[in-house]
């Protein structure tokens, strides 16, 4: 599943390299737009940001300047490649961590983003201008703002219906995982997701279920003990339910996910389990989230978690499962 994502995203990220380098040519040759007045790069390296996250952000905004340096000679080697180049890593890196964290809606993130792009490029090319033994003015470093005024205001008008048309074509996706869980979650009164959250941590359960708008089955189980009980004597009762669960896990995740839940809560949530409940279009929140779920000594990885590292098919993992907790059932005797 995680190949699988990170094929989509690449494949994503070159479309919009390669339309960055396409629109500036258009822009310039055919209507004659000065492009530090129209910024036409900017736009598909803040959606490689919004869509396909840091990594791939910060990759389209070195190579689009770079690319296009050497393809058309624009932007100039010096001093205004280099600085782009800055410029536009700093658009896709932040607008990725920022969207991905889930905490500011597309517009906070895209403004944030370009203070901070431009505040790079200010520096740069004062930086360069000043290594170069050339005078440099507040106003000589702060006239890109000024120009590219234009640009940046279709920026705002333009980039966030084209991430939210995307967010609902390919869902979780191209978008934060935590907008889709508050969409999801609006017949759910909040009162009722903090009663089953503060249950959990007064340990009352590990587990619950909401559905209908209430509190429908809450459990004590360990791990995947509760989501297995389910499956196995009243799985209709997962189907389109919202679960919050004290430990989200890969195997957890397969399991909700073959069970048909909308949204899960984690208290604490494994980088692998949101990855793959996200690709599975299932609404996700959490309040932690680590990189992998360890065993009970703290010395290595949950043998469950091991057990469905490579398993993409929840029908395979829930047998893989049953068949690894008789064997550890076994060894405990």
């Amino acid at each position: 599943m995680k190949n699988k994502m990170e094929t989509w995203k690449i494949t994503l990220t070159g479309m919009l390299i390669g339309m960055g380098l396409f629109i500036p040519y258009v822009t310039s040759h055919a209507f004659g737009l000065k492009g530090t007045v129209f910024l036409p790069m900017h736009y598909t390296v803040f959606l490689a940001g919004f869509l396909c996250g840091p990594v791939c952000g910060a990759v389209a905004g070195m190579t689009t300047p770079l690319l296009s340096s050497i393809l058309t000679g624009m932007p100039a080697l010096f001093p205004m490649l280099p600085v782009m180049m800055c410029e536009l890593f700093v658009y896709g890196w932040m607008t990725g961590i920022i969207y991905k964290r889930g905490q500011l809606g597309v517009y906070r993130t895209l403004i944030c983003s370009m203070l901070a792009g431009r505040l790079v490029h200010g520096m740069v090319f004062a930086l360069l201008l000043i290594a170069k033994n050339t005078p440099v003015t507040l106003a000589s470093a702060g006239m890109f703002v000024v120009e590219g005024i234009p640009g940046t205001i279709i920026q705002l008008i333009v980039i966030p219906p084209i991430v939210k048309v995307f967010g609902k074509i390919f869902g979780e996706r191209t978008g934060s995982n935590r907008e889709k869980a508050v969409e999801q979650s609006e017949v759910v009164k909040e009162e009722l997701l903090e009663q089953a959250k503060k249950m959990i941590r007064s340990e009352e359960c590990s587990f619950v279920v909401i559905k209908e708008g209430r509190i429908v089955y809450q459990d004590k189980g360990n791990g995947v003990k509760p989501i297995l009980k389910l499956i196995d004597t009243d799985r209709e009762l997962l189907k389109g339910a919202v679960i919050v669960d004290k430990i989200i896990g890969k195997a957890a995740a397969l399991l909700l996910v073959l069970g048909e839940v909308k949204t899960v809560y984690g208290i604490t949530m494994s980088q692998a389990g949101k990855d793959y409940l996200v690709y599975a279009g299932i609404g996700v929140d959490y309040e932690k989230c680590i990189d992998v779920i360890s065993n009970r000594k703290r010395d290595g990885i949950c043998p469950l978690e091991r057990a469905v590292s490579d398993i993409e098919d929840p029908k395979q993992a829930y047998e893989k499962l049953k068949e690894t907790i008789a064997q550890l059932m076994k060894t405990a005797v």
